[in-house]
């Protein structure tokens, strides 16, 4: 659980102590009966167990039993931008790897480029990781399906489009557009032209 998460919160018998809560900033919930107290950086089973034992503890409840519904994820969410069919931030729940991402984002599109970006912040500092998206995609290298944190940025460039002109003895003397993820041979771009 982290700052910004929305939860939940249900106490077995007793509506009335539910509530949808957003976690503050600085990591604090406000519950009636029970006012401000920490729960970011806690698990979910973790922040049942502290309600129900600040309910008991004051004498509030009898036994109580608390559920946390986590309804958004907002501190673990990893961002993708670029030649996806849904760019976007998207929810981490649990493991998460790239091409998890990928397939949520709707799948890259047709004009993908060669390689695929992650940007993770290190302490401070951000560090690349270049992944080969042939590798990836079209062989499933699992090697190249890395694991996400939350915070990811995946950056999935387009292919550049070249040109080459073909002049002479064709049809279309004139400029072959091609993209760089794929190339051109010379019968390529004489065939094309």
């Amino acid at each position: 659980i982290g700052p910004g998460d929305v939860l939940e919160i249900a106490v077995f018998g007793l509506p009335e102590l539910g509530r949808k809560v957003r976690v503050a900033q600085d990591g604090t919930i406000s519950l009636p009966l029970l006012g401000n107290f920490a729960i970011a950086g806690t698990s979910v089973l973790e922040a049942e167990r502290a309600i129900a034992g600040m309910l008991a503890s004051r004498r509030l409840v009898n036994d109580p039993q608390v559920s946390i519904f986590v309804a958004e994820f907002v501190s673990r969410t990893v961002s993708v931008q670029g030649a996806v069919a849904k760019p976007g931030s998207y929810p981490m729940k649990g493991r998460s790897t790239l091409l998890d991402l990928l397939g949520a984002a709707g799948g890259l599109d047709d004009r993908y480029g060669d390689e695929i970006l992650i940007l993770r912040d290190a302490g401070g500092t951000t560090t690349k990781i270049a992944i080969d998206s042939d590798l990836l995609i079209s062989q499933g290298d699992a090697a190249s399906n890395v694991a996400l944190v939350p915070g990811d940025i995946v950056m999935v460039p387009q292919a550049r489009e070249f040109r080459v002109y073909v002049t002479g003895a064709v049809v279309r003397p004139g400029p072959v557009a091609y993209l760089s993820s794929e190339g051109i041979t010379v019968l390529q771009a004489i065939t094309a032209a």
